[in-house]
């Protein structure tokens, strides 16, 4: 599909190369590999994402849209087309959060972080990668320690993420609860063009990716 330098999206597939980059240097790396065709620049985090004539059609998901997320297809844009639209195209819908970016290691290891006193909110899944946001919880948090190897759950019920790491069959989440009151709360969002957002509540489970994901709110009263 030919996209326009003012279209919001990112493409999902064909993943050649992912890394911080001006944009005037991710356009130069795109033509100086062979393969690449198509390329999405995420404004918001200078992250240029090359990718192959696989691409498909770009996926204006929220994720895209909060972040500045600009898709080029080389084979149809000319020189003067290679621009960004204004930055002021990114949106934060959340202010006290944060975004940042899980690469795979080797086998789909991957070391999923959030901030202390922080739980994952919402997950933007790629090819080789996690975009995750992550966000406070809004009362007094307890923390330990939960193995999630055999699928088990990522967190038991109840209780949100602040870390998940993966290793091969080995599964370590770091778990928060309320030390105010125990929730029962929970519910499955569905996963759509590869994003998943909690809204009011924080990711509980990952075992259902990438179909979806448990959430839970967090109980301030």
């Amino acid at each position: 599909a030919v996209v326009s330098t003012q279209s919001t999206g990112f493409f999902p597939k064909g993943s050649i190369f992912t890394s911080e980059l001006p944009f005037d240097l991710c356009v130069e790396k795109c033509r100086a590999y062979a393969e690449c065709a198509a390329l999405t620049y995420v404004m918001s985090q200078s992250l240029c994402m090359l990718r192959s004539r696989e691409h498909e059609e770009a996926a204006a998901t929220p994720w895209a849209q909060d972040n500045g997320a600009v898709s080029f297809d080389l084979d149809h844009c000319t020189e003067a087309e290679l621009v960004l639209p204004d930055r002021g195209a990114i949106r934060r819908r959340r202010s006290n959060c944060f975004d940042s970016n899980v690469r795979f290691k080797e086998g789909k290891a991957y070391d999923l972080n959030c901030k202390t006193q922080n739980s994952l909110k919402s997950l933007q899944m790629f090819e080789e990668s996690f975009n995750i946001e992550c966000c406070p919880v809004p009362g007094p948090a307890s923390t330990f320690e939960h193995f999630c190897n055999e699928r088990r759950n990522t967190c038991p019920n109840g209780s949100v993420l602040n870390r998940n790491l993966k290793y091969g069959e080995r599964c370590v989440s770091t778990c928060m609860e309320s030390e105010l009151y125990f929730t029962e709360e929970c519910w499955d969002t569905p996963v759509i063009n590869g994003y998943v957002d909690c809204g009011r509540g924080f990711v509980s489970c990952l075992d259902d990716l990438p179909v979806s994901a448990e959430c839970c709110v967090f109980p301030t009263s």
